[in-house]
Formats: C-alpha cells, sequence, structure tokens
C-alpha cells in the first residue's frame, strides 16, 4: 500500500503551479512515533517539446522528510529545486533556477490526511543579471484522500493557498485540484496517469491582469524495486509564467523520466 501512494502522488507532485513545480508530501501510511520516521527523495528530469529557445529541459530533485510522527500526524518538511535549460547561450543553458521550501502539520482519519501548510518559492536567474527578488510566501490547508480496489488505485488532492508576503509577483491565493491513478498489470509493471488544473488569483493593480490558469496531464508507466521506483512518462502542461520576467503563460508537451527512494 505505502508503494502505492509514494506513486500516486508522485504523479500529482509533476505538475507545475505558478510557473514553478509544488512537490507533494509522499504521505505513506503511519509509522511508529518518534523522530525522523520517514524520508523520501525524488530526481526528476523531461524534454520540453516548444518553439522557444528558453524552455529545453526541466529537471528537479529534492525530498521531504517526516521530522515528528506524533500518531494522529506528522509534522513535515520539504525542500526541492527545479532546474530550467535553454539553449540560448549554449546546447544545455541553465537560465532559471527554482527553490521551493513547505512545512506541514498534518492529521490523519482513515484513507485522508488534512494539513496546514507553509509554502516558500524563490525564482532566480542564472548567468542573467537580476539584483531584486523574486519570491512569495503562502500558508493554507490541503487535503489528500486515497482509494485502492483490487490493482486499481485513484488518489485526490486540493489545496487552498493564501499569499502572505511576495515581491515582483502579483499572486493573492493559488487553488489546485489533482487527481492521479495506478493500475498494476503485474509485480513488475504499472500504468499511471495524473492530471492537475491550478487556478492563481492576482492584485490587478499590479500588472494589469486577471486569474491566472495552468495545469498538467501525464501518462506512463511505472517499474518498482525494492528501494525505489522509475516512471517514464508522456506529458502536456500549461505553465503560469514560465518566465519570471515575462509574466505570460506558455505550453508544451513532455517526455521523461522519475526517480524516487523510499525510505525502508
Amino acid at each position: 500500500m505505502r508503494a502505492v501512494i509514494l506513486s500516486l502522488v508522485t504523479a500529482l507532485s509533476a505538475t507545475s503551479a505558478v510557473a514553478q513545480e509544488i512537490p507533494t508530501i509522499a504521505g505513506g501510511p503511519r509509522k511508529p512515533t518518534g523522530i525522523l520516521t520517514d524520508y523520501n527523495f525524488h530526481l526528476n528530469a523531461a524534454y520540453m517539446a516548444i518553439d522557444d529557445p528558453r524552455f529545453t529541459w526541466d529537471a528537479d530533485f529534492g525530498g521531504d522528510l517526516d521530522v515528528i510522527d506524533y500518531g494522529a500526524g506528522r509534522a513535515n518538511f520539504l525542500a526541492n529545486y527545479e532546474a530550467v535549460l535553454g539553449e540560448e547561450l549554449r546546447s544545455f543553458d541553465l537560465n532559471q533556477g527554482i527553490y521551493t521550501l513547505d512545512l506541514r502539520g498534518t492529521l490523519r482519519r482513515s484513507h485522508s490526511e488534512l494539513a496546514g501548510v507553509f509554502h516558500h518559492v524563490s525564482r532566480h536567474l542564472s548567468d542573467r543579471s537580476k539584483i531584486f527578488p523574486i519570491d512569495w510566501n503562502m500558508i493554507g490547508v490541503e487535503y489528500r484522500h486515497l482509494r485502492t480496489q483490487d490493482r486499481l488505485s485513484v488518489i485526490g488532492t486540493a489545496h487552498a493557498l493564501v499569499t502572505t508576503a511576495r515581491s515582483f509577483v502579483d499572486y493573492t491565493s493559488e487553488w489546485n485540484l489533482a487527481v492521479g491513478v495506478r493500475y498494476s498489470l503485474d509485480q513488475h509493471l504499472a500504468a499511471i496517469a495524473g492530471g492537475r488544473l491550478t487556478l492563481v488569483s492576482v492584485d490587478r493593480a499590479t500588472f494589469d491582469r486577471g486569474m491566472q490558469s495552468g495545469g498538467r496531464v501525464e501518462v506512463g508507466v511505472q517499474v518498482p524495486g525494492p528501494a525505489g521506483r522509475i516512471d517514464i512518462f508522456l506529458a502536456a502542461e500549461r505553465r503560469i509564467d514560465a518566465d519570471p520576467l515575462e509574466r505570460l503563460p506558455h505550453s508544451w508537451a513532455l517526455v521523461g523520466f522519475r526517480l524516487r527512494g523510499l525510505s525502508q
């Protein structure tokens, strides 16, 4: 069951919101209470099919750690770094670095988990001049529910966040719905799919624009192992504010892989 949950949530977390990925806590079944009870780490890389030299490759790595499990829930810390590469200056031109830090405190109930969330994002340019910050903080709630039957597992997530501080962005809140599906073909292979819709409300007075929308759909196959697994996927994505200075959405197709290591 734990491997199923981790697989599904990773499919959900591969979707970008507000121009960067927001990784999702793995959220496996309860471990013994205590300190440092669970951890999960990932590495993703994908080719971006779009006629724009700023966007050629997308990669991210990071992990989350259950700092304390108090039985009824857990306190979790997540850190992630996303790199966007183009080909403007060289073949592999790292032009964006995006840092995400999350803190969660959760409550468990049967197949569900409710969390209070602190979310921080900081966007940086590489080999480009930028002397001002681009970052924001949000707080809010997140809900996750899992259902399994025979070979099929489905997980749904939703979160609502409001902005508490921001620099060079106009975001005031974020609303997100996602679903992930995993169907086990046999013990060595599974089919996976996922989708996410993100809506971001903005302060119209800042950049004279309205609500922003983005999302992603993904299909693929998964090969599980004793200490982790690999996904190979195809996806289509619309990313909000894909370039941090341009403030316009961009759409592309992706093909890539995802590796995740799990605690034992």
